[in-house]
């Protein structure tokens, strides 16, 4: 596994540190960590956005503090040092869902309520100072169920979020824009079939918005859709993209030649979902569409794109972390090309929300984790270097046995080819092979006679299938034994 935590420290209070690692680079400090946020009860983080001092906002929920659900607020420096904590909400529960920095330092937080509005479960913006005061919150929606799942700030210092409502005629897309004060300047829902559902807006370069979600959208059925509004609210065009089965929309981007690219999941039959990648004309016509996943349950969450034109994705997978669920974080090149895929978590259930691409060229994914942390779930936040790792591959020894030691193979995931490396204390008759799952030899890497200290030698998987391997040394009557993925 990838970016395994090699210190653990557990604070009492709603802090858990896991371990924090500065790395000096030619360009200078990288600082790379992973840290939960939380108390001893349920705590999430569902978004992340680098604050202009380089340091972090996170927002999500907390059930640590006081009755009900809060929307939770998490203000760190560079290294995730925790600045201020803020639980916002009343006596039933309110969620927070998605936060931008605002122009004047301050906070924008979109989410759902139901201590303020009309029903069942109202949008809720909520409008704070760069200390975290609350300035204002509002209520949108009517007497059913309204939710506002992301917020951007528009260029006249007003915002618009989106979201889905059930107030309106059936399931819809929701959309609404808003002065700088939260004041409605204008409501509008779009759809094709009533059980329609937004996830995602952002603000696109003609001044209007785009927003991902799902057309359809039941047990057995749906699609990945964008809608295309001007900066007005008027509907320009909506698309769907049918996936193998079924598949939704959870996120989007404009790309730098004004088309998009939408992030979610699809159904695949026996492989369960795998994560779903649709690249689109300024149309949303589409060009190229990519499915990445294995055995078990892959789902994309977020989509950014990078400075070299590619696109990064986090979410969750089952299907190539050692237990559980692991939070991934997957590089593409920009014809979704697979250049790199990172796991993050431990021995419990981890998820990946909402990620960035930082000032550094590096990122930072924030998620929920029962691996670490004060209890049940705990906001989760990591920070990688350019090549989403926080471990170097030296520090990442998986097995120590009396003087031979053997290293987590670099990359993992790989394709087509990974380092192993090693150490033994003295000269020694060595052999380095790799296994299938059935205990079959598939490589013999090294057979003869080494000198003592570290080693590394390459496997190019070739032909080789997709899937789990198993790599062996055997030195002087003792055997270690790693595994790694194979990806293709």
């Amino acid at each position: 596994m990838f970016s395994r935590g090699v210190l653990m420290v557990r604070n009492t209070g709603l802090l858990g540190l896991l371990f924090v690692v500065g790395v000096c680079s030619a360009s200078g400090q990288v600082i790379k960590f992973e840290r939960t946020y939380g108390g001893t009860s349920a705590d999430e983080a569902y978004a992340v956005q680098q604050t202009t001092d380089s340091g972090y906002i996170l927002a999500g929920n907390t059930n640590s503090t006081g009755t009900g659900n809060k929307v939770y607020l998490v203000r760190t420096n560079a290294t995730g040092d925790t600045l201020w904590t803020k639980s916002i909400g009343g006596l039933i529960n309110d969620y927070g869902h998605s936060v931008a920095q605002t122009t004047d330092g301050g906070f924008i937080v979109a989410g759902t309520t139901y201590n303020l509005g009309a029903g069942n479960g109202d949008a809720l913006l909520i409008r704070t100072d760069s200390a975290g005061h609350v300035l204002w919150m509002r209520a949108y929606g009517g007497t059913d169920y309204d939710e506002a799942l992301s917020v951007v700030q528009t260029t006249d210092g007003g915002f618009a979020f989106g979201g889905s409502s059930l107030s309106f005629g059936g399931a819809t897309f929701y959309v609404v824009r808003t002065n700088q004060n939260g004041d409605t300047v204008w409501t509008r829902t779009y759809g094709i079939t009533g059980e329609d559902y937004g996830s995602c807006i952002q603000r696109t370069v003609d001044g209007g918005f785009i927003v991902a979600g799902t057309v359809g959208l039941s047990f057995s059925s749906g699609d990945a859709s964008l809608v295309k509004v001007s900066g007005s609210g008027a509907l320009q065009w909506i698309r769907t993209y049918a996936g193998p089965q079924t598949s939704n929309g959870l996120s989007v981007q404009q790309t730098t030649d004004y088309g998009y690219v939408i992030a979610g999941t699809a159904t695949t039959g026996a492989r369960g979902r795998d994560i779903y990648l649709v690249r689109t004309t300024t149309n949303g016509d589409t060009l190229w569409t990519r499915l990445y996943g294995g055995s078990g349950d892959d789902v994309g969450v977020s989509i950014r794109k990078t400075s070299d034109s590619g696109y990064v994705l986090t979410g969750n997978t089952s299907s190539f972390g050692a237990r559980g669920l692991d939070v991934f974080l997957l590089k593409t090149n920009q014809i979704g090309e697979t250049v790199w895929l990172r796991l993050f978590g431990g021995s419990g259930f981890d998820e990946g929300k909402d990620l960035q691409q930082t000032s550094d060229g590096s990122y930072v994914i924030a998620g929920r984790t029962t691996s670490y942390g004060a209890g049940s779930f705990d906001a989760y936040l990591i920070k990688t270097d350019q090549s989403g790792l926080i471990t170097f591959a030296a520090e990442q020894w998986n097995q120590v046995v009396q003087g031979f030691r053997l290293a987590q193979n670099y990359p993992n995931p790989f394709n087509p080819s990974t380092t192993i490396s090693f150490q033994i204390p003295e000269e020694s008759e060595i052999s380095v092979g790799v296994f299938d799952m059935l205990g079959r030899e598939v490589a013999r890497l090294i057979d003869g006679r080494i000198r003592g200290g570290m080693h590394s030698v390459q496997w190019n998987a070739g032909d080789a299938s997709a899937g789990t391997y198993f790599y062996r040394l055997a030195a002087g009557g003792k055997v270690v034994t790693g595994r790694m993925v194979l990806i293709k």
